[in-house]
């Protein structure tokens, strides 16, 4: 990832793309290698994302998916109770922006 700058606005939202990406070809060819390298990138947009932004709920749940899809693959109970956690963030985090709406 070193076409966009480290200080670029739109960075964490082209490392979601890209890991939504690798996570899409993971599911069609079963390739459990480009799941690998989709989770580092859910989790380095989501380092970049402000608390508040409107897209991270859905960025924490596509995370959580991922690690759900890793658990499926290769059983780490881990996985799973990371999912599980990344989900609850994620819906608390949409609960928080929905209310900062009103």
């Amino acid at each position: 990832m070193q076409a966009a700058s480290a200080d670029d606005p739109d960075r964490a939202r082209f490392l979601a793309h890209l890991a939504d990406t690798l996570q899409l070809w993971s599911r069609e060819t079963e390739e459990p290698a480009y799941l690998e390298e989709a989770i580092p990138f859910w989790e380095q947009a989501l380092e970049i994302f402000p608390a508040d932004h409107p897209d991270r709920a859905a960025y924490l749940s596509n995370l959580g998916v991922a690690l759900e899809m890793r658990y499926d693959l290769a059983g780490a109970s881990a996985d799973r109770e990371e999912a599980i956690a990344v989900r609850a963030q994620a819906a608390q985090t949409a609960g928080d922006t929905r209310e900062n709406d009103l």
